[in-house]
């Protein structure tokens, strides 16, 4: 009984070491929150091996990733440009299916960047010695247990050698080519060219091999494509991204050191670039150019007053249609003096109109001849009226016109009037005079 038992527990203490070994390289959900990765979701954007476009990152801020930089092949202009496509950026994910499928439902999130920040003397022709840079999403990463953000460290000497890169790699036999989020130890080396290989800068850079723990590990030999950008974690700190250059993955493997790019990392995530202070350190290039500034001058509002005096017309008056005013001593002035010349073919009509009070009956006869010489249209003698008038008409007994008669009835008032009035001053006179000399 008790040799079944040992065998048996030796048989799951077996099992245990074999399920934990292959455990110890596979990352659950939420222990590395701050992973992510960077692809287009059109599969045509291929990179410089001829596979589709990835790359790892890290998340420092809600709306800030650090990664490596995008090759020059589809960018708008050679190194500095912003990519021709769609660029995304992914959070929370533990895998990575040949479709990219997001699954919102485990917590994935995704963002499109819309800025990329990089050293100010970022180079197409040698690009490894500045691989690094800011990526800016549009709107920021929501904090869960699945997506956080991570502090940089800033050491610049690491004591802990043996350190952990996570990346995105396909198992040997996976025929379903399914990416699954996995973590390998390195071993750090001294950081020297004969160390680290002809492309080691020394003043940002750091390399590393893979140790023995990872030799009899199962998983894809080229796990380097598509894993640019992905974190170096030493003593539980992100310390620096995997640079790779040789297609083949070839150790050791370089590192940018973060703590060399520190006022790179400040002068980006604060938007200070254009800043005298930045402008020599890093260089901004934006999915959609900065709109430009509007300038409102002030203008002199024109007055209201000047523009009704130049677009309305004066309408004429017309005085004949407006009514007088005036007083009855008043219209007794404006009678109509007709010509008595034979040479004059019009007569001159007052300009004012009757009165109100003209229309009453118990105005005395000047006032009705005054009314109705007012009235009276201005008229043009004919020829026959002339011939009346000079005594040459050879028909006498012919009448004249209807408005000649008119005429004639108001010249004899008005003549009727004045003798009337003269012959009561004589008679006036005469009496007074006969009185003095009595």
């Amino acid at each position: 009984m008790k040799t079944k038992t040992l065998i048996a527990l030796c048989f799951a203490t077996s099992l245990c070491v074999e399920v934990c070994a292959d455990g110890e390289q596979e990352v659950k959900r939420g222990v590395y929150p701050y992973m992510a990765f960077l692809y287009y979701p059109d599969e045509t954007v291929i990179d410089g091996s001829g596979a589709r476009f990835l790359r790892g990152a890290v998340l420092i801020r809600p709306e800030w990733l650090i990664s490596s930089a995008v090759g020059s092949s589809i960018l708008t202009e050679e190194s500095n440009g912003f990519p021709r496509k769609t660029l995304l950026a992914r959070l929370g994910a533990i895998s990575i299916d040949t479709n990219f499928t997001l699954n919102e439902d485990e917590d994935e999130q995704e963002r499109e960047v819309i800025q990329i920040v990089r050293p100010y003397n970022h180079s197409a022709t040698q690009w490894w010695r500045t691989d690094i840079s800011l990526m800016k999403v549009l709107l920021p990463f929501n904090i869960t247990s699945a997506v956080a953000i991570t502090n940089l460290s800033s050491k610049r000497d690491i004591t802990e050698k043996t350190c952990t890169i996570l990346v995105f790699a396909k198992r040997d036999g996976n025929w379903s080519e399914e990416r699954n989020l996995m973590q390998f130890k390195v071993e750090l080396l001294p950081p020297s060219i004969q160390n680290c290989g002809p492309h080691f800068v020394s003043n940002t850079m750091t390399c590393g091999s893979r140790t023995e723990d990872n030799k009899n590990a199962v998983y894809d030999p080229n796990f380097c494509q598509g894993n640019s950008g992905g974190p170096l974690i030493c003593e539980h700190e992100v310390v620096g991204i995997q640079t790779y250059i040789d297609n083949d993955c070839k150790q050791p493997h370089l590192y940018q050191q973060l703590s060399a790019w520190d006022n790179f990392i400040s002068c980006g995530t604060e938007d200070k670039c254009h800043e005298e202070q930045c402008m020599h350190i890093c260089d901004v290039a934006n999915k959609d150019p900065p709109a430009p500034e509007v300038i409102i001058q002030e203008t002199t509002p024109i007055p209201v007053v000047s523009l009704i005096e130049t677009t309305i017309a004066p309408v004429p008056v017309v005085t004949s249609a407006i009514p007088d005013t005036t007083t009855e001593s008043e219209s007794d002035t404006t009678s109509v003096t007709v010509t008595s010349t034979a040479q004059s073919e019009e007569v001159v009509t007052p300009e004012h109109s009757p009165s109100v009070h003209e229309s009453s009956p118990t105005h005395s006869v000047s006032e009705t001849e005054s009314a109705e010489t007012k009235v009276w249209p201005k008229e043009t003698f004919t020829n026959e009226r002339k011939k009346l008038e000079e005594g040459n008409l050879e028909n006498p007994d012919r009448k004249p016109s209807v408005e000649a008669q008119q005429h004639d009835v108001k010249v004899k008032v008005r003549g009727a009037g004045h003798s009337s009035v003269s012959n009561t001053l004589s008679l006036f006179f005469g009496f007074f005079i006969l009185a003095c000399l009595i």
